[in-house]
């Protein structure tokens, strides 16, 4: 009868070490879970300013784009060839980086004597990318 309660009191010791264990184990993970919560939240403010900057700044590169479509017009329209030519090649890279359409050089252009030029650099360009879609 002794020999029965001392396997009973060695198997009631170790269940309750691992229980305590167990509940370590569970403590640590519940403040694991309360850390990461935290972080989350943190993140998803840090995102919401992100993306609330990101909008910022677009609005402001397109802002600027509008402005600089009048300056490179103006340029457009003077006599200094050397402007002329820097400003068409400034035109097809913000064309080519989705900064400007074939519309808004359209406009840049329209009635200067870069017209030409610039409309053909269009349609080479829109021949180009139909092309692409077959590849």
């Amino acid at each position: 009868m002794y020999s029965e309660e001392i396997q009973n009191m060695v198997t009631s010791k170790a269940f309750v070490e691992s229980l305590n264990d167990f509940t370590c184990d569970y403590k640590t993970l519940e403040k694991k879970y309360k850390n990461s919560l935290i972080d989350i939240n943190y993140l998803e403010d840090e995102n919401g300013k992100l993306h609330e900057d990101k909008t910022n700044l677009l609005n402001f590169i397109n802002h600027l784009l509008l402005l600089f479509k009048e300056f490179f017009r103006d340029i457009l329209l003077s006599n200094d060839k050397k402007k002329k030519e820097k400003t068409i090649d400034i035109l097809k890279e913000c064309y080519d980086n989705d900064l400007y359409n074939s519309t808004d050089l359209k406009e840049i252009s329209k009635d200067t004597d870069s017209e030409i030029k610039v409309n053909d650099f269009i349609n080479k360009e829109s021949l180009e990318k139909d092309y692409d879609i077959f590849k």
